[in-house]
C-alpha cells in the first residue's frame, strides 16, 4: 500500500511576469506556470515543452530547466516552497502541460485557483493573505490528488558543497558557452580533477558536462533562430558550435528537425512588441475566474469546422473492405465468432501453409491437417485465406527447394478440387495467381512463377535485411512506450489505438479493387516478422477474452456505405438509397506524426486544443428518421472504467468478462427526428474522440 504523502508550504509567491530567456539552472521552488498569452518553451530533460495560452506546466525542485519565450508572452508564475525535508520526498510526474484535454478536472480547478490567486493579490482586500493562504493549499493538494509521485535517487540528496560547487560550473559554462571549453579547462579552472568534476556534475545533476554544455549553446540558439535574422552559420558560430554541419546534427537530433527547418516553422519573433499593460490582466483572466461562466469550450480551447453538404451527390465508392483475421484456431470459439461477424469479418488467415502439407520421400502428400483447419473455419461460417509467406520459403531445406513449387501446385488443385467456392486466394483464369499483401494493405496479384522468383528479388532480400519493414514498427512502439510512463495516456492507449486506426482508414480509402486490411484477434502477429510485444498491445483481443478499443472502431468502418457523399481528413460521410452514415475523429498531432510516418524523432511536445467544434449543413436530405450516436472519448471511457474494477491479481471469471466487454461499450442515444430539406448537425468533438452517427429514414 502506497504510503500518503502531504506537503507542507512554508511560502508561497505569485506574479505575472513576461519570459523572454532563462538560462539553465537547477530550480530551487516548486513552480506553477500559466501561460496566459503567446507562448514559451521549456527545456527538460533534453524535451522541448512548448506551452500556449492556457496550458499549466511544473517544474519541481532539483530540476534543471532552461526557458525561451517573448516579451508578448504574460505567464502566471506560482513559486511554492516546500520545507526542505519534503522536497526530498519525490518529484510530480507530468510529462506535457495540463490542459483541458489533459488531467481535465484538474486543470479547471488549478485555472480558477490560480486566478483567484493573482486577482487577490492585485487588490489586497480584507483577509486576502488567508484567501491566499487557502488557495495555494489547494493547489497543492489539487497536485497531490492528481499526479504521481516519482521518489527522488539517492543522488539528489547530496552534501550542499557539491551542489553549490556544481551551480558554479553550470553558471560558468552560462557564460563561456561561445568559447571552447573542454572537460580539463572547467578542473583547472575549479582547481579539481577532471575525473572527479565530471563524476560529482553527473551524480548530482543527471546529465553530463559535454550534454549541459551543448544544451546551453541550443537554448541560446534557439533563442537566435526566434529572434533574429542572423544566418544558420552565424548562430552556429556565436554559441560554440565548430561549424553549421555540427550544429545542424546536434539540432535535429534533438528537435527532429534541421534549424531551417525550424525556422520556417516559427516565424522571427521581435521583442520590440509593446507589453500587455495590467489592467489588461483581468480579460486575460475572465475566462477562468467566475464559475458559473467557465465554459469547456472557451474561445481558445477549440477549433472550429463548418461544412455545408448535398446529400444528393456522390463523390465516390469506398472499396471493398475484406477483413483478413489471424488468430490461434483454438480461440475461434462460437463467441469469438459472433463478434467477428458483427465487424463483418469474412475472411480466416491460415499461415505457414506449406509447413502443413506433409510429404515424404516417395513424393507422396498428405492434406490432413490442411483440411483439419479449414473445415473448422468452414464450419463457423468464415472463408480461409490461405497464407504463402517468406516463412514457407525459407522454411524449406535447399535440397527440397526443386519440389517446393511442385508441392504449392498440388495444394492448390487439392483446395480448387475439394473447396471450389471456398477459397479466397486461388484463381484459375490465367494459371495459378498469388495474392500479395504488404504491410500497408496494399494488395497485388502475381503468377505463381513470378511469386516465387520475388521470393529471392535482390531488392525484396535487402529490405528484410536492412530491416525496412521495422522501422515503422518501432515507431509506434516507441509512440506506446510514452504512454506508457504517463499516469494518464497509459488509460488511454488503446482509445489512441482505434482513433488512429479510423483516422488512418478514413485516410487510405480506396476506390479501386478489393481492400485487405489484416486484423489480430488474440495477438498473432499479423506478419511473421511482427515484434511479439507489437502484436499483443494490436490485437483486438487479450488473453483472457477482454475485448479492445479497437475492435469498436474497426466495427464503425465496417458499417460505413460504400457511396461517399464528403470526406476530409477526419470526417466522412457515406449513404445507401436515403440512408446515411457518419464518422468523424480527432487525433493528437503526435500520434498523426507517427501514422503518417513523418520524423519520428520529433522530441517537441505540444498541446492542442481541446475540442473541435463540428458543423455540418447537410443539405437535400427529407423525412422521419432514426438517429443513432455512438461516441468514445477520454471522458466516456474513464467513466467505463470506474465501473468496473478488476482485481488483476485473479483470473477473472466468464461472467467478468461478459460484464467488461458489455460496459465497454461505445455510449449510445437514440432520437427520432423529422427533417425538412436540410439538417443542421453540430458535435463537440474532443482529442482522441470518436462520434458515429447513423441517420436511417423511418417509414412515414
Amino acid at each position: 500500500m502506497m504510503p500518503k504523502i502531504e506537503m507542507t508550504v512554508k511560502s508561497a509567491k505569485i506574479a505575472l511576469e513576461t519570459i523572454e530567456t532563462v538560462d539553465f539552472h537547477v530550480n530551487d521552488d516548486l513552480k506553477v506556470l500559466f501561460i496566459l498569452a503567446d507562448h514559451l518553451e521549456v527545456l527538460k530533460q533534453g524535451k522541448v515543452i512548448l506551452l500556449k495560452a492556457g496550458d499549466i506546466f511544473l517544474v519541481n525542485p532539483g530540476e534543471i530547466i532552461g526557458m525561451v519565450g517573448s516579451s508578448k508572452n504574460r505567464v502566471l508564475m506560482l513559486n511554492i516552497q516546500l520545507l526542505e525535508f519534503e522536497q526530498l520526498v519525490g518529484q510530480f510526474k507530468l510529462t506535457r502541460p495540463l490542459s483541458l484535454s489533459y488531467h481535465h478536472d484538474a486543470y479547471k480547478n488549478l485555472t480558477k485557483l490560480l486566478s483567484r490567486l493573482y486577482i487577490e493579490q492585485m487588490q489586497k482586500k480584507k483577509g486576502y493573505q488567508a484567501i491566499i493562504n487557502g488557495c495555494v493549499s489547494l493547489v497543492l493538494g489539487t497536485l497531490l490528488r492528481t499526479l504521481t509521485i516519482e521518489p527522488l535517487s539517492f543522488n539528489r540528496t547530496i552534501d550542499n558543497d557539491n551542489k553549490i560547487k556544481n551551480r558554479e560550473v553550470m553558471a560558468y559554462i552560462n557564460e563561456h558557452h561561445t568559447e571552447k571549453l573542454t572537460l580539463q579547462k572547467l578542473a583547472d579552472h575549479f582547481y579539481v580533477s577532471k575525473f572527479y568534476l565530471a563524476h560529482r556534475f553527473k551524480e548530482d545533476l543527471g546529465m553530463s558536462v559535454g550534454k549541459y554544455l551543448k544544451e546551453i549553446r541550443l537554448l541560446y540558439a534557439i533563442r537566435q533562430l526566434e529572434t533574429s535574422h542572423l544566418s544558420v552559420g552565424e548562430i552556429a558560430i556565436n554559441n560554440g558550435f565548430p561549424n553549421v554541419r555540427s550544429f545542424s546534427d546536434v539540432f535535429k537530433e534533438r528537435n527532429g528537425m534541421t534549424p531551417t527547418e525550424f525556422r520556417k516553422k516559427k516565424p522571427i519573433l521581435f521583442t520590440d512588441t509593446p507589453g500587455i499593460e495590467e489592467s489588461d490582466v483581468y480579460q486575460l483572466l475572465e475566462n477562468y475566474i467566475p464559475i458559473e461562466e467557465i465554459s469547456e469550450l472557451k474561445k481558445h480551447d477549440f477549433e472550429l469546422f463548418n461544412k455545408s453538404i448535398d446529400l444528393s451527390r456522390v463523390i465516390g465508392k469506398m472499396a471493398v473492405k475484406n477483413f483478413v483475421v489471424k488468430l490461434n484456431p483454438l480461440n475461434l470459439t462460437n463467441t469469438t465468432a459472433l463478434k467477428l461477424m458483427q465487424l463483418g469479418v469474412r475472411y480466416i488467415a491460415v499461415e505457414k501453409i506449406i509447413l502443413k502439407v506433409k510429404h515424404n520421400a516417395k513424393k507422396e502428400i498428405c492434406f490432413k491437417d490442411v483440411t483439419d483447419i479449414i473445415d473448422n473455419i468452414l464450419q463457423q461460417g468464415f472463408l480461409p485465406y490461405i497464407q504463402l509467406q517468406t516463412v514457407d520459403w525459407e522454411a524449406i531445406k535447399p535440397s527440397e527447394k526443386a519440389v517446393f513449387l511442385k508441392v504449392l501446385k498440388q495444394l492448390s488443385y487439392y483446395l480448387q478440387s475439394n473447396y471450389p467456392h471456398n477459397i479466397a486466394d486461388v484463381e484459375n483464369n490465367s494459371g495459378i495467381m498469388i495474392k500479395s499483401i504488404d504491410d500497408f494493405s496494399q494488395v497485388r496479384e502475381l503468377p505463381l512463377e513470378q511469386a516465387m522468383v520475388a521470393l529471392e528479388a535482390p531488392a525484396i532480400i535487402d529490405r528484410i535485411v536492412e530491416m525496412e519493414n521495422i522501422k515503422g514498427q518501432t515507431a509506434i512502439l516507441k509512440q506506446m512506450a510514452s504512454f506508457d510512463q504517463d499516469e494518464y495516456l497509459i488509460k488511454m492507449t488503446e482509445l489512441t489505438m482505434a482513433n488512429s486506426t479510423v483516422w488512418y482508414m478514413l485516410n487510405q480509402l480506396k476506390s479501386d479493387g478489393a481492400y485487405y486490411i489484416p486484423l489480430s484477434l488474440d495477438a498473432t502477429p499479423l506478419f511473421n516478422y511482427f515484434p511479439t510485444e507489437l502484436a499483443a498491445k494490436m490485437a483486438l483481443m487479450d488473453a483472457y477474452g477482454f475485448f479492445k478499443v479497437n475492435i469498436h472502431a474497426y466495427q464503425f468502418i465496417s458499417e460505413l456505405y460504400r457511396e461517399i457523399v464528403y470526406q476530409d481528413e477526419h470526417c466522412i460521410v457515406t449513404k445507401r438509397r436515403e440512408n446515411y452514415r457518419i464518422l468523424m475523429v480527432r487525433p493528437e498531432k503526435s500520434s498523426l506524426n507517427y501514422i503518417r510516418q513523418a520524423d519520428f524523432n520529433q522530441d517537441v511536445i505540444e498541446q492542442e486544443s481541446a475540442y473541435a467544434k463540428i458543423e455540418l449543413e447537410l443539405d437535400n436530405i427529407t423525412g422521419t428518421y432514426k438517429k443513432s450516436s455512438r461516441r468514445l472519448s477520454p471522458k466516456i471511457k474513464q467513466q467505463q472504467d470506474e465501473l468496473i474494477v478488476l482485481d488483476k491479481t485473479a483470473t477473472p471469471s466468464l461472467m467478468d468478462v461478459m460484464a467488461y466487454n458489455n460496459v465497454h461499450q461505445p455510449a449510445i442515444e437514440i432520437e427520432k427526428i423529422i427533417i425538412e430539406e436540410n439538417y443542421h448537425l453540430e458535435v463537440s468533438l474532443p482529442l482522441l474522440g470518436i462520434y458515429y452517427i447513423q441517420l436511417d429514414k423511418m417509414l412515414d
